[in-house]
């Protein structure tokens, strides 16, 4: 038998080949395929998926866990930075309301003391006490201040601090006086606000009962204070445009009302704040504080409230909410977006390891793919090589074994190779070989094999043959298709095939017999004049041994 020179093709080509060869692997993973199909026992691409996909768990894990851990930070940052702008503005409040109910403390004690006074100057004198004429001697009540009145038992005002004769005015209806008529009520009743029908200007009356030492009913002493007067707070300090300083009794009705647009206090006097968060119990010096979208204006504000000692009084500091939260909420702001930038830049940065995981998983794939298909087909051709084939044989046997079938295996080498090689170079026998072997592929089912053992051998492997005809059948058009010309380069080349056949159970029961045994029925084809095949027998066994034999005794012979 004539056998060619093993080529080797150039590196480049071959690496060219392998990967061509591994996408080709990868895109068509799960197809039946003469040239594809990887060995049983060689780990496929999917074993490598696991720790790919687990290490993206891990990253994805470690991502949420980093950026839930984030914004808890942040969250729980926020809240806590809500709570302190909250608690300073409280305190400013809680300051400024202590500041406002001392003056005004100070003020009711005073006007208290002096309304002591003009009643004992009222017992003592009875009818002839004659306020005004008191009045411009002992200056007791600060000009513009407040207004001392006395209201007869009938209702009538009979004296004034502001007029000697101020005519008789019918005051029985104002609540300071109707208090005050049965001598059920004892000490000072602070009264809603009202505007006086001698100047016309507004007042908030605090009134008593004033008796002789028998017991006479000897009318009600008043004192008309002006709200502007009660405290200058509101214009030392900073309110802001919609923070509030406000007095009201115990009913929450508001008495005073002090702002940037209120500075004498007056405006929405009278109203009931209705919803206010205050109890209806305030004890003496109480105080409290809360949050609350005031019926007047719509605002909310953050409140501090507390009662004036004793009195009947209630003063409430409201600092607007958003003024006070302007620092928290652009504080917030610069810590969200840096949140939201920080998690952007890990879920990039994740995105990117998870990219190049993958990529680095894909290589490897490709790798082991070319690897492994490398190490299972021939460089040159892309067929199925030696380690390959005897898988395919025993895959196609067992087959055969389930379904009662038999398996050719057919042994071809080309005939003239050599020569063609030898003369035109080893690139022109190249590209013969891989003309053969399209040609041969092309000639047999998918569930066939065709193989390259080396140099101008190849073994196909036909399954499914259900008697030794089929076998042949397939022989002759192998031969048929080697036999055509080949156009490589310039050259038409004609070169032919000599095949042997051997089928499986009958010529043997594993790959290596039956590859034995078809190689010998080779033999007998060249012997019979090549191009053409012969089925293995007994009979060519026996000859074969006996040649053998012969070959031997000749050599110990020699």
């Amino acid at each position: 038998m004539m056998h060619s020179m093993f080529t080797v093709p150039r590196i480049s080509q071959f690496i060219g080949d392998v990967k061509h060869r591994s996408k080709s692997a990868l895109g068509q993973s799960g197809q039946s395929s003469s040239q594809t199909l990887p060995l049983s026992s060689t780990p496929g691409p999917k074993a490598q998926h696991y720790p790919v996909r687990t290490t993206i768990r891990i990253i994805m894990m470690l991502v949420g866990i980093v950026t839930v851990a984030t914004w808890t930070a942040v969250g729980v940052s926020l809240i806590t930075s809500r709570q302190h702008a909250l608690d300073d503005a409280r305190s400013e409040g809680r300051n400024m309301m202590i500041a406002f109910r001392e003056q005004l403390a100070l003020i009711l004690r005073g006007v208290e003391g002096e309304m002591n006074l003009i009643a004992e100057r009222m017992r003592h004198e009875r009818g002839s006490f004659d306020l005004y004429e008191w009045s411009q001697q002992e200056v007791l009540v600060s000009p513009g201040m407040a207004q001392a009145t006395i209201i007869d038992p009938d209702g009538k005002l009979r004296q004034t601090t502001i007029d000697r004769h101020p005519g008789s005015i019918d005051l029985s209806d104002r609540a300071h006086f109707r208090v005050h008529l049965n001598g059920g009520f004892h000490g000072f009743y602070v009264g809603r606000p009202g505007v006086t029908e001698l100047t016309g200007e507004a007042f908030l009356p605090i009134s008593r009962r004033v008796d002789a030492e028998d017991g006479t009913f000897l009318g009600v002493l008043a004192m008309l204070i002006s709200p502007g007067a009660l405290t200058t707070l509101h214009k030392s300090i900073d309110l802001g445009p919609h923070g509030v300083i406000d007095l009201s009794g115990l009913d929450h009705r508001v008495l005073a009302r002090y702002s940037a647009d209120s500075p004498d206090g007056i405006k929405g006097v009278g109203r009931l704040l209705k919803g206010r968060p205050v109890p209806d119990d305030v004890n003496d010096n109480m105080q409290g504080d809360y949050v609350w979208t005031s019926p007047l204006d719509g605002i909310t504000r953050v409140c501090v409230y507390g009662r004036v000692g004793s009195y009947p009084l209630i003063v409430t500091v409201g600092l607007e909410l958003d003024r006070k939260l302007a620092t928290w909420r652009s504080y917030a702001a610069v810590i969200v977006a840096m949140a939201f930038g920080g998690t952007l830049l890990l879920i990039g940065f994740a995105a990117y390891l998870i990219r190049q995981i993958l990529h680095d998983a894909s290589v490897a794939r490709a790798t082991t793919v070319a690897i492994a298909y490398a190490g299972e087909h021939d460089f040159l051709t892309g067929l199925p090589n030696r380690v390959l084939l005897d898988d395919r044989i025993n895959r196609a046997i067992a087959v055969a074994q389930r379904h009662k079938n038999k398996v050719a295996v057919l042994f071809l080498d080309l005939d003239g190779f050599k020569h063609i090689n030898d003369s035109l170079g080893h690139p022109i026998g190249d590209q013969l070989l891989q003309s053969v072997a399209k040609r041969l592929t092309a000639t047999v089912r998918g569930s066939d094999t065709i193989s390259r053992l080396g140099g101008d051998e190849f073994v196909a492997v036909v399954s499914d043959v259900s008697q030794p005809k089929d076998a042949a059948i397939a022989a002759s058009k192998m031969l048929q298709a080697v036999a055509e010309a080949h156009p490589i380069g310039q050259h038409n080349l004609h070169v032919t095939a000599s095949i042997g056949v051997s089928i499986y159970p009958d010529n043997g029961a594993d790959a290596e017999t039956l590859i034995k045994n078809a190689d010998i029925a080779l033999y007998r084809a060249k012997e019979n004049g090549r191009q053409c095949y012969r089925f293995f027998t007994s009979m060519i066994n026996a000859r074969a041994i006996a040649s053998k034999s012969v070959t031997e005794d000749l050599r110990l012979v020699s």
